[in-house]
């Protein structure tokens, strides 16, 4: 698959803990994002766990997973799965529709996690996965469409970009 430019120079510069992807539906941004992802998983220097969260494992199966598998290749897992193995790496996938997914990630141990759709996650949620992202060299990778000015990931993180350690990228449409 050929990548733009821009895709080529993000994928490039995404070595913050936390990489965010935003843009249109369609600019690409799930196709860098994923890639990125994917290239961390490879990474034998950074060991553990991760994770693809998003708002329901349905939207998982359906945005994230068919990318992964044009990608390397894999058989998609069946939707009634919460993990599959990538590059040799144990990765859950997990649903977070409410603040009640907390407990689905309470006490774990990541090196990397991807999330689709990351405005449509609860802050309690993204907060509480940030935590279990603490192997040395941690990763977060996500993609998310814009939803507002005063939108908590606006608010706290993507408005925050030169303070905390975050990159962002813009995708729109030509």
């Amino acid at each position: 698959m050929t990548q733009s430019p821009k895709q080529l120079k993000s994928i490039a510069e995404s070595n913050a803990r936390i990489n965010i992807w935003q843009g249109a539906v369609r600019s690409g941004k799930t196709h860098a994002s994923t890639y990125r992802f994917l290239k961390a998983l490879r990474s034998p220097e950074i060991p553990g766990s991760a994770m693809i969260v998003g708002v329901s494992r349905e939207s998982i199966q359906r945005n994230i997973i068919p990318e992964i598998c044009r990608f390397i290749g894999c058989p998609e897992p069946s939707s009634k799965t919460n993990e599959m193995r990538i590059f040799g790496r144990k990765v859950h996938l997990v649903g977070a529709s409410d603040e009640r997914a907390v407990s689905k990630i309470q006490g774990s141990t990541l090196a990397f996690a991807y999330c689709d759709e990351l405005t449509q996650l609860p802050e309690p949620f993204f907060l509480m996965l940030l935590s279990r992202l603490s192997v040395t060299g941690a990763k977060l990778f996500a993609s998310l469409n814009p939803q507002g000015p005063n939108h908590w990931v606006k608010k706290k993180f993507l408005d925050r970009e030169g303070d905390i350690d975050l990159r962002t990228w813009k995708f729109t449409l030509d």
